[in-house]
């Protein structure tokens, strides 16, 4: 993790250094990065950095990286996980400089190949180029947007840098809001990832590329997945056999260090993937490295995951911290909030992930495993369900709906008709396309009666829009077709975003995703969907490929954590009063976006509906919405609220 901004005046021919220092010292760019810092200025052009050092090549570099040759001068929050390979091929391209540190790589691939490059670099990672040859500015984010990437662009200048708040140091940039996208949070639509909630503020969306010029500005796909394209082996044991070579050299070149780890640690199926790895590898010596556990306990299941914590520490001998989490009060009052780039749309942020970061930065680790991608790469749709019944194999369709509801601890007909209603989306989906256009057009939605107009009217014609992603794509099943739209779709991404921001305001942290590595992605995504839930079993792939080094009660594992009873019991009992003072009080009715009276009915309502069935989630994410939303724009367009004094987030658990 690191800090980038710059500036590219297109009316101008001297830069004020001031402004690029305001956005490079704003608070958030500075928690990003506290090892150094620095800025160049060239012309119309400046770039600054700051560091965070995680690996040994980190500690010499220095950045922005010029290079007098090429006339390139480089900025980049990241890490590149191929870095031997592109360094053997530089270097039998004619590259003769020294290729020590990331940023070197990353800068001669760019004089060699291009945007062509992109195609050859994995990693995490957010950069821009300025290109003094061509006068151009070229940017590019890594394949799921793990590193963040905001700009603003008018008809004077460009500016980026990896948060948004920070760009308003810039004088000419206003803060406003952006109503229709907050229509879009609170109803929970995350389809795009490009907008934000601030007007004229976008990201740059995983996967892409742009080049800047005075009288040009260019954005495009770099990478893609083949639709459409299934690697056929002819048994089980040579699908894991491969999948487990590439997740080996995946995590082998996330084990690069300069500090001991930690990983987060759930008990969970992904989780433990990732430390039974890392366990193999201390066992045959391909690693030395000394991982800690860093895990939230609750006093109360089905939040707990405490005895399969157990299990997961006793098995791999690894020292187990805990922290007993609790809710700050009012849930929403979280320190660094008021400062993120988007309201804090999960619960699970405040009460799960932040405190773990938290007490693994007070024990000294700089980056923390976790086991993110799992649910999303390497598992099959449900729509699987539908995919078989459709092609006349009820057995199999039948026996997967059977093995879902058992791993997920749903009652057998509640997941039947789940699968029932996914297959009348299904042939609606198999219509002609000018039939589809016209039912988007036409369909029933939810009438959110408290978003005022003209914003409910453009929240629908909005979601009636086929995402980018989409469009202009076809698929063999519906469950490609899930599966892929996992991978671009904004709820993913904003998720990517939220945990990079936990991990920033928690005095940086960096994290590391292993099962979310390119190459891990591109093989995944060409094996069969029945082989990712082979044995009918939710990530079944993935349990049969780590059989020989998981507990057989974490391969076996039946079912996932849950706040669902918790947040309800959070929003309906311990914060009725302070929920009804915050939309008493309601910024968002006074900017015109919501009708707050309807806000605060459909609250009394959902609190007299759920008060005896906390495991309903039907409401629970809506009213946080509202709630996240209402506290994070009157801090950033109305007045500012002070925290109350209350303990932070827990106590420590010692083990």
């Amino acid at each position: 993790m690191s800090a980038i901004t710059g500036i590219f005046y297109f009316d101008r021919e001297q830069f004020d250094i001031n402004v690029l220092n305001k956005v490079i010292d704003d608070k958030i760019l500075s928690d990003r990065g506290q090892n150094a810092r620095d800025v160049w200025v060239n012309g119309v052009v400046g770039l600054a950095h700051r560091a965070f050092w995680t690996t040994t090549e980190q500690e010499i570099e220095r950045q922005p990286f010029h290079d007098k040759n090429t006339g390139l001068t480089l900025v980049m929050d990241g890490r590149i996980d191929n870095r031997n390979e592109l360094s053997s091929e530089l270097k039998s391209c004619g590259i003769k400089a020294e290729l020590i540190t990331d940023a070197s790589i990353v800068l001669y691939s760019y004089f060699l190949w291009k945007e062509a490059c992109l195609k050859k670099i994995i990693g995490d990672f957010a950069f821009a180029i300025w290109d003094s040859k061509n006068n151009q500015l070229f940017c590019a984010r890594d394949i799921i947007g793990v590193r963040p990437f905001y700009f603003y662009k008018c008809e004077r200048f460009l500016a980026f840098a990896s948060d948004a708040i920070p760009l308003f140091k810039h004088p000419d940039i206003p803060k406003e809001p952006d109503l229709d996208s907050m229509a879009l949070y609170l109803t929970n639509n995350f389809e795009n990832s490009e907008r934000t909630e601030f007007k004229n503020i976008f990201k740059l969306r995983p996967a892409h590329c742009m080049t800047v010029k005075k009288d040009d500005f260019k954005i495009r796909q770099y990478w893609d997945i083949n639709l459409n394209y299934t690697n056929e082996f002819k048994k089980i044991e040579d699908y894991t056999e491969a999948f487990m070579e590439v997740f080996t050299k995946s995590m082998i070149s996330k084990l690069r260090l300069n500090s001991e780890p930690g990983i987060t640690l759930s008990g969970g199926l992904d989780s433990s993937s990732v430390l039974a790895l890392i366990d193999d590898l201390k066992s045959k010596k391909k690693t030395n490295v000394e991982t800690s556990g860093y895990s939230a306990v609750f006093d109360t299941k089905p939040a707990d995951e405490s005895d399969f914590i157990n299990i997961v520490q006793k098995k791999y001998k690894i020292k187990s911290n805990r922290i007993n989490s609790h809710a700050p009060k009012p849930l929403w009052e979280v320190p660094d909030a008021i400062h993120a780039s988007q309201a804090l749309w999960s619960v699970e942020g405040i009460i799960l992930t932040k405190p773990v970061y938290d007490l693994a930065k007070n024990e000294g680790r700089k980056v923390i495993f976790t086991g993110e991608g799992g649910d999303d790469y390497i598992d099959a749709s449900m729509y699987l369900a539908t995919d078989l019944l459709f092609t006349g194999k009820f057995a199999q369709g039948l026996a997967f709906i059977d093995a879902y509801s058992q791993y997920q601890l749903a009652s057998y007909p509640l997941v039947l008709k789940l699968v029932l209603s996914m297959s009348l989306n299904s042939l609606r989906s198999m219509l002609p396309r000018w039939f589809k256009k016209l039912y988007r057009t036409i369909r029933p939605i939810k009438t959110y009666d408290w978003i005022n107009q003209p914003h409910r009217e453009n929240l629908f014609q909005r979601l009636r829009e086929e995402p980018w992603y989409l469009k202009n794509k076809k698929f063999k099943t519906i469950s490609r077709k899930e599966t892929y739209s996992s991978l671009f779709n904004g709820y993913r991404v904003s998720g990517f975003e939220l945990l990079d921001r936990l991990a920033a305001s928690s005095n940086t942290v960096e994290l590391r995703h292993p099962l979310c590595d390119r190459r891990i992605i591109e093989f995944v995504s060409s094996v069969p969907e029945e082989m990712l839930v082979y044995g009918w079993k939710p990530k079944g792939f993935l349990r049969e490929s780590m059989k020989q080094l998981l507990p057989v009660e974490i391969k076996n594992r039946m079912d996932k954590a849950d706040f669902t009873s918790l947040i309800n019991k959070l929003l309906i009992y311990e914060n009725h009063n302070e929920v009804k003072e915050l939309l008493n009080d309601s910024y968002l009715h006074q900017i015109g976006l919501i009708d707050k009276g309807k806000v605060l009915d459909s609250y009394e309502q959902y609190c007299q509906k759920y008060a005896n069935n906390l495991d309903d989630s039907t409401w629970s994410d809506i009213m946080w919405q509202i709630i996240s939303l209402e506290y994070w724009a009157r801090n950033n367009f109305g007045r500012i609220i002070s925290h109350r004094g209350t303990e932070k987030y827990g106590k420590q658990v010692k083990i």
